[in-house]
């Protein structure tokens, strides 16, 4: 029976060390993930605009808004929550410039335009569909796409550069005005993952932003087409 001690007493020195080495393993493993599942993040983004609806009141009530185009650059700041379901919450602070320029017309000959320069700070509410979570179900690369929807709220400050009023025979009124406002949005969009903290996405605005030009102008909405990134840190 003595040759059966040094066979005991190695089982018993490595079994430590086995436990160990899984330990190790699946702490590695499930760090990786959780890089991917939540954490903070940083993204840029850039795309085109367009004013979409406005109500004119007091003096300018009589003018329709006439469509036009414009283009906006942004950054946010935020972080994505880890929840046991396969959909991934996330906060965030988000700063944009809009410069869009503003065209209406008015009554008889009267017609207004301005450049309208917007600073907007939102905090932001997404949620987003993390398909990572099923790659038993769809191929690797479906599993890296994130739909996502979400909501703000914030404070706009607005510029209005060459505010102009004139009828066809020329100017009747030309100023600079900043009004600061509120405004809101809703977006949607997807995002691609190419690595654990790098991802791509293209999403969709709303913006609405409450009232400007000392009230006269309210409710003016902007279409919003962006395309950006986001480095999870």
């Amino acid at each position: 029976m003595n040759y059966l001690r040094p066979l005991l007493a190695a089982l018993v020195a490595a079994a430590p060390i086995s436990g160990v080495a899984d330990e190790v393993y699946f702490d590695t493993v499930s760090t990786k993930k959780a890089s991917r599942d939540h954490g903070r993040y940083v993204g840029g983004f850039a795309g085109a605009a367009g004013n979409d609806t406005a109500t004119f009141g007091g003096e300018l009530r009589d003018y329709d808004l006439s469509d036009e185009d414009g283009w906006l650059l942004g950054i946010e700041f935020g972080y994505s929550f880890n929840i046991p379901a396969p959909v991934r919450p996330s906060l965030e602070l988000e700063f944009m410039y809009l410069n869009n320029d503003l065209n209406a017309s008015g009554p008889d000959t009267l017609s207004l335009r301005s450049d309208l320069r917007a600073f907007t700070l939102m905090a932001n509410a997404a949620l987003a569909l993390d398909l990572d979570d099923h790659r038993g179900h769809v191929n690797d690369f479906w599993a890296n796409f994130k739909p996502f929807v979400g909501a703000g709220f914030g404070g706009v400050l607005v510029r209005q550069n060459n505010f102009v009023v004139a009828d066809e025979l020329g100017i009747n009124d030309d100023f600079d005005d900043s009004d600061f406002s509120w405004g809101w949005q809703v977006f949607g969009g997807i995002e691609y993952a190419l690595s654990d903290e790098f991802s791509l996405y293209g999403e969709y605005k709303h913006l609405v932003i409450d009232d400007f030009a000392n009230g006269d102008i309210s409710d003016s909405a902007f279409d919003i087409f962006a395309v950006g990134f986001k480095v999870q840190y």
